[in-house]
């Protein structure tokens, strides 16, 4: 009698087992991880750097420099830290990724840089619609988008054979990233004088003195759980399926699709 073959499970399937054992939860915990040291490098690069700096030099608004610097401030830390997590992570991997950190750098300064010249441009004229400002930035997102992703394959072409669906991912999780995170600030600060009151009639002093940080703090959280979902989970079930695939196996990583073991 032939023995019955067992029903394969589902690519899905597999890819959550992945999440819950190893592969795919450490690409994750590399960005996540990058993503927060970038977040509070760019903010104490802003504050102890780019504003004194500023101030000494009686500085004045410019619509040219003034973007340039929060793209630069913004783009440099996270694209650095993001880039080392990853490339940490690739070379853990034996994954061929020349000059990967630069790649990232470049591709989140770029994104940076191009959100605040189309954003700065939008608020300084003020009879532009809404709607204009939401395709701009949405454009804004996607080029970023591609940016990152472009610049990532190029720069580890020989183990990225499907370049164009790194890049997509990249793309549209930039976009949904942002997307998100706008509608979760809007959502946030339209219920804001509510969530005041509140504190105000039940005499909760301390959270209302420290509201910044409390706000600062969940749309950090915020930003980092979409970024799981919508950027670092599609580009780790990439790397898994056409790149990588590691598999525990006496205490070694064992790699497919050409990779050395």
């Amino acid at each position: 009698m032939h023995e019955e073959k067992k029903p394969q499970k589902p690519y899905m399937i597999k890819m959550l087992k992945g999440l819950i054992e190893n592969s795919l939860s450490a690409w994750i915990k590399s960005n996540l991880i990058g993503g927060v040291v970038g977040i509070f490098c760019s903010v104490l690069l802003s504050l102890f750097v780019i504003d004194p700096i500023k101030y000494s030099m009686h500085w004045r608004y410019d619509y040219h420099l003034e973007p340039l610097l929060s793209g630069i401030s913004f783009g440099v830390p996270l694209g650095l830290c993001v880039g080392i997590a990853q490339w940490q992570k690739l070379n853990q991997w034996q994954i061929q990724t020349k000059n990967w950190i630069l790649a990232t750098l470049s591709g989140w300064c770029i994104l940076g840089i191009s959100f605040n010249y189309a954003n700065d441009n939008f608020a300084s004229q003020s009879s532009r619609a809404g709607w204009q400002l939401f395709i701009t930035i949405a454009l804004v997102m996607l080029m970023g988008g591609a940016c990152i992703g472009m610049f990532q394959s190029f720069a580890a072409h020989k183990a990225l054979p499907k370049s164009g669906l790194w890049i997509v991912c990249n793309m549209l999780g930039v976009l949904a990233l942002f997307e998100i995170t706008s509608g979760v600030m809007k959502i946030l600060f339209a219920v804001k004088s509510y969530i005041l009151i509140f504190l105000y009639t039940h005499e909760l002093y301390a959270i209302v003195d420290a509201r910044g940080l409390l706000i600062s703090g969940f749309l950090l959280i915020s930003a980092l759980l979409t970024a799981t979902v919508t950027l670092f989970m599609p580009t780790g079930i990439v790397l898994l399926k056409y790149c990588v695939q590691p598999e525990q196996k006496d205490g070694r990583v064992i790699k497919t699709n050409g990779m050395s073991s």
